[in-house]
């Protein structure tokens, strides 16, 4: 807890507009609470957020799904 980061993947255009993009931010230096953003252009150079998904960030599978125990799920490896 306490900890902050960001990760984005965004696709611009040839004027460096928005298309559309993912952010995965985790702003709360309180608690564990992170967001997962999905993000589209506005046409003018700016963006809005179409959907956002909260999770809490771990290194555990139930809470997230996208760490170290949820890849290996996915290649059917499994550790006591």
């Amino acid at each position: 807890m306490g900890q902050t980061g960001a990760w984005c993947l965004t696709v611009l255009d040839e004027s460096n507009h928005l298309i559309a993009g993912m952010a995965i931010e985790k702003d709360d230096t309180v608690g564990n609470t992170a967001n997962v953003r999905f993000l589209m252009g506005d046409g003018s150079g700016g963006s809005r957020t179409v959907k956002t998904i909260s999770f809490t960030p771990s290194y555990w599978l139930p809470p997230n799904p996208y760490g170290f125990r949820g890849a290996l799920k996915e290649l059917g490896i499994c550790l006591i």
